[in-house]
């Protein structure tokens, strides 16, 4: 299987222009679910949901630290194979 090596594009651009929260989570270590919900300007009890799929789908993991909870990627990348004539796809972290 070959590597795919993603590019941003100008649809990403505008992308990021639009969900302005979306490069800081990425640019950023958020210390807390506070700060985190600082970054994006998201609610916090929508945050706290989205992160609490993200690390039941091991995407994050989240790590208590006296009373805080602090938020921390547990993958560096994703490798999606799609086969159209295919019914064995796979998702593989890598």
């Amino acid at each position: 299987m070959a590597d795919v090596e993603v590019t941003r594009t100008k649809e990403d651009e505008e992308d990021a222009q639009v969900r302005p929260g979306a490069p800081r989570i990425r640019d950023h270590t958020p210390q807390s679910v506070a700060e985190l919900v600082a970054l994006t300007g998201r609610a916090q009890p929508n945050l706290t949901r989205t992160v609490a799929t993200l690390e039941a789908a091991g995407f994050v993991t989240m790590k208590t630290i006296g009373r805080r909870r602090t938020p921390s990627v547990a993958i560096k990348k994703i490798v999606v194979e799609i086969d159209p004539y295919s019914e064995r796809d796979r998702l593989r972290v890598a």
